[in-house]
């Protein structure tokens, strides 16, 4: 069974590196046309994903916004409202375990960086991307996790 995604855009969240870097090159194989990689910090991560999709034949625009803060989720949707972006395949892929502590020393800072990058930022992006799918009676949404979400990553 081959998945056609020729003329597609793919929105893909964390995208310098690991599981987005990976699964940008996979869609971009699969005929994805544009890509919007969003990265929080590794800028250099983020264009050499982008240059394996475009030796990969898509083309694309790297966006750098830090989900672990408020004003940092703000201001990605703030871009994705103004850029008009009707993306076909949102990969919500940025997530982290941002830091470790224990029940006792758990700050509400780290509570809420950990709150704003694992759900806040998917919430909020998803939100803002689903309206165009429902406009086109077709889109895919797909959010990332991993055992740190089941395990809590190891002793704090």
């Amino acid at each position: 069974m081959k998945i056609e995604l020729s003329g597609k855009t793919a929105l893909v969240t964390g995208a310098s590196r690991g599981i987005g870097s990976a699964t940008a090159a996979v869609l971009a194989r699969m005929g994805v046309s544009r890509f919007v990689l969003h990265y929080g910090g590794y800028r250099e991560g983020a264009e050499k994903t982008l240059a394996k999709v475009r030796e990969l034949g898509a083309d694309g625009e790297i966006v750098q916004a830090d989900l672990g803060a408020l004003p940092g989720i703000q201001s990605f949707l703030a871009w994705l409202g103004q850029s008009g972006l009707k993306a076909d395949i949102l990969i919500n892929n940025a997530g982290s375990l941002v830091g470790r502590a224990s029940l006792l020393e758990f700050s509400e800072e780290l509570y809420d960086r950990v709150m704003n990058l694992n759900v806040k930022s998917l919430w909020f992006i998803t939100q803002a991307v689903a309206p165009a799918m429902v406009e086109k009676g077709s889109g895919v949404i797909v959010n990332l996790s991993s055992i740190a979400g089941r395990n809590g990553g190891g002793p704090g």
